[in-house]
């Protein structure tokens, strides 16, 4: 006998006629799953019934089954600005840790992961660290001391070579030494220099042999004979600048007004900020497959080139990756090719940047596989269709995205001639831990890789976390396929059901992710990252998004 208040939910693959619907989702091939809620059963659907009145449920949604299983431990709800339903929040699992052997990060400090130990049989050395900062004190003495700085064991990145780097204050020479697992262990550091009074700064270079980097546990400072003391203020492990690769900085101008009425100001805006690629966008008269205004884009172009920038046209859609959308896009493409032919000299394109984010469509986060691998059949079509260059604006969470034959960016290696990584964060931490993987990437696919700052409009972001409780408003369902996430209006708790209750709330500003109303720091934060970044084969400059449009008022 059913319970007197019961209700059915279920993922079915189609509609049935007397039952709500509180999620829908499609796949590109343009197959849909649908989650119902219902009073009766629902045949064909993997279903479940809940011994909850109906009216207490206020809203639902499918989730990836692995990310369902993995909420267990609790999880946040992550919104932007305003918005305030299920369906609009993405779900953070509470453990979404980086790998412990995933890469080094170059140019970012070492405070953090730090364990200081000071050594020697008399304890003449004693020291602190903090998030920014270590000191260091010696006695005088003639034994051996100092201090052992541990770090976390993790490879450095392939493609550039490596330094320790200093900023310090001492009143006496210290020696600094390395040491990988086997030094370690024989407490026998590698020598690497000497840390002399009145040099504020130095730049040690890992050496090739001797010791494996790859491998590095250990920093060891070593006191002097007499009393002296060792501030250091900059302690990270960055890369070495080799001969700087052609680099410079693009922006985009999204409304064809803009590069329409383009004048002296605007190309002395463009030299002030060492700008030398613009991304346009190029209408194209979807009947006649050509561009719109052909003459006047050559005259904006050939301006630009007299000027050293390239022009590339952009374009894009979430929904390009539909088969049934992709002969747009490959229209356009062959519009954009036949404009280079007959353009004059100096003012044909220099390629085509595709900005495609299937990831804005309902069913990716469901499951990713088949819209990535929908994404680099798409690219694999439209570079046939354009005999240009093509650039990819790529968001940073696809550094380890995979489609069905592999990762991702191997996928689109042969079709792209390089790509925009959308890093849009204002930490600089943060972007060097964002772009690096796609540096080492490029370097090792000989790509060219370009990385984007934002400087827009950006809302800020509400966090709530829950935590596994006996009864919640929110409650996870484990499927045959999927996983589903339901909201209750009051706390509830039943058979089959995980349920959650809120713990606390916190927030991520936009100031976080965009510089919007901070120009003069964005470029002071873009020179500082080009100078670490110029090591890398790949790079090939910054771009800065927005940063010549008006943004509102603070």
């Amino acid at each position: 006998m059913a319970p007197a208040a019961a209700v059915w939910i279920g993922e079915c693959p189609t509609v049935a006629p007397t039952a709500g619907v509180l999620d829908t989702v499609s796949a590109p091939d343009g197959t849909a799953r649908h989650l119902l809620a219902s009073d009766t059963a629902l045949p064909g659907c993997d279903q479940r019934q809940l011994p909850v009145n109906a009216t207490t449920l206020r809203a639902g949604r499918l989730i990836a089954r692995p990310l369902a299983e993995g909420l267990a431990p609790g999880f946040a709800l992550s919104y932007e600005g305003a918005a305030s339903e299920l369906a609009q929040a993405e779900v953070i699992p509470r453990d979404a840790t980086v790998p412990d052997d995933s890469p080094r990060i170059l140019g970012n400090t070492l405070f953090g992961e730090i364990a200081l130990q000071t050594f020697g049989i008399d304890g003449r050395a004693s020291g602190s660290v903090s998030a920014d900062a270590l000191t260091l004190a010696c006695r005088a003495g003639q034994t051996s001391g100092g201090a052992l700085l541990r770090l976390h064991e993790r490879p450095l990145p392939q493609g550039t070579r490596a330094a320790i780097r200093l900023r310090y204050t001492a009143s006496a020479p210290f020696p600094l030494g390395l040491s990988d697992t086997r030094r370690l262990s024989a407490e026998d550091p590698h020598l690497l220099g000497t840390l002399d009074p009145g040099q504020p700064t130095v730049t040690l270079p890992l050496p090739p042999e001797g010791i494996d980097t790859n491998r590095l546990r250990a920093i060891s400072l070593l006191c002097p004979p007499h009393a002296a003391t060792l501030g250091i203020t900059e302690l990270s492990i960055v890369p070495i600048p080799g001969p700087a690769p052609a680099s410079g900085r693009a922006t985009w101008i999204w409304q064809p007004e803009g590069w329409r009425q383009a004048d002296s100001a605007a190309f002395a805006a463009f030299a002030a900020a060492a700008i030398d690629t613009l991304f346009v966008t190029v209408p194209v008269d979807p009947e006649r497959a050509q561009v719109v205004d052909a003459d006047q884009l050559a005259v904006f172009v050939a301006r630009a080139t007299k000027a050293g920038i390239a022009v590339w046209a952009v374009a894009g859609d979430a929904r390009a990756v539909l088969p049934s959308e992709r002969h747009h896009f490959k229209r356009m493409a062959r519009a954009y090719a036949d404009y280079n032919r007959t353009a004059p000299d100096g003012a044909a394109l220099a390629g085509i940047q595709y900005d495609i984010e299937p990831y804005l469509n309902r069913g990716y986060a469901l499951d990713a596989t088949p819209w990535l691998d929908a994404y680099a059949d798409t690219i694999r079509e439209l570079r046939a269709a354009a005999d240009l260059p093509i650039d990819l604006a790529l968001p940073f969470f696809w550094a380890t995205a995979k489609t069905s034959r592999g990762p991702l960016l191997d996928a689109i290696a042969a079709d792209a001639d390089s790509i925009t990584v959308m890093a849009y964060r204002t930490d600089p931490a943060q972007i060097r831990t964002l772009a690096q993987p796609f540096l080492e990437w490029g370097s090792r696919a000989r790509r060219r890789v370009r990385i984007a700052l934002e400087a827009g409009p950006i809302a800020d972001t509400r966090v709530q976390h829950h935590a596994p409780a006996t009864q919640g408003q929110l409650a996870i369902i484990i499927g045959e396929r999927h996983g589903t996430l339901l909201e209750f209006t009051e706390p509830v708790a039943a058979a089959g059901l995980r349920s959650f209750a809120p713990t606390h709330t916190g927030a991520t500003p936009g100031s976080a992710i965009s510089f919007i109303h901070r120009r003069h720091e964005m470029l002071d934060r873009t020179s500082q990252l080009e100078h670490g970044w110029r090591s890398w084969p790949a790079f090939s400059g910054v771009a800065l998004h927005e940063f010549f449009s008006p943004p509102p008022a603070p």
